[in-house]
């Protein structure tokens, strides 16, 4: 699956069913840069990307190193 094609699918669902630690990011990265669509945007990707290792999209390490530091149960 295409990175920006699972992105969309998570931006479309409902908060409380989005995986957590998309969620765990966005806060993150909202508390960096102030909370906006975009945000949201880079980080259900960066999500979609690092996490479920769908194709494509940008990636930043400082992203990456957040989530892979969270533990596996929320």
């Amino acid at each position: 699956m295409k990175t920006s094609d699972r992105t969309q699918q998570l931006l479309s669902m409902p908060v409380n069913q989005v995986p957590w630690k998309a969620i765990e990011l966005a806060k993150f990265l909202s508390s960096k840069y102030g909370r906006c669509a975009e945000v949201y945007c880079h980080a259900y990707s960066l999500y979609a990307k690092v996490i479920e290792g769908t194709e494509g999209g940008d990636s930043d390490e400082e992203s990456e190193r957040f989530l892979l530091s969270l533990s596996e149960a929320p």
